[in-house]
């Protein structure tokens, strides 16, 4: 991650990189070599999606805690599946999630969203009822 940033910054251009990573922070460190924390608090990544894909609601609004308790200036956006739940469990996480502070929701997996017109009105309607603008990244520039 550390060369892709370096990379990105020899273009000159204010690209921003994210990462969906595993929600686990143990696992993601022991298992899949993500050392995302560290990421986030080097400014290596702009913004850190953990995939907190639990059908369980504590296991997700854990795992979202401590992707929120992490001291950084970089963002972190709660990765929420769509694809293993009903709306309203699902609403119920995006709730959670933006309570503890998270700079942004990422749905996972489109799919469900774009097969079921009746789950994207769910989710529209009860989560997003007003219009949303993303978080400014002002270490990148302009948006």
């Amino acid at each position: 991650m550390r060369s892709l940033r370096q990379d990105l910054n020899l273009l000159g251009r204010p690209i921003k990189l994210t990462a969906a990573v595993i929600a686990d922070q143990n696992a993601a460190l022991n298992r899949y070599l993500q050392d995302w924390p560290r990421w986030l608090q080097e400014g290596i990544i702009d913004a850190a999606i953990p995939m907190a894909y639990s059908p369980n609601t504590a296991t997700v609004s854990r795992q979202i805690g401590a992707a929120v308790s992490i001291p950084t200036h970089r963002q972190v956006w709660a990765g929420i599946a769509v694809y293993n739940e009903g709306s309203r469990d699902a609403v119920e996480k995006i709730r959670r999630a933006r309570l503890m502070g998270v700079d942004g929701i990422a749905l996972f997996s489109y799919d469900t969203l774009l097969d079921s017109a009746g789950y994207r009105r769910n989710i529209r309607t009860w989560a997003w009822r007003e219009p949303t603008m993303p978080t400014p990244m002002p270490w990148r520039g302009s948006q």
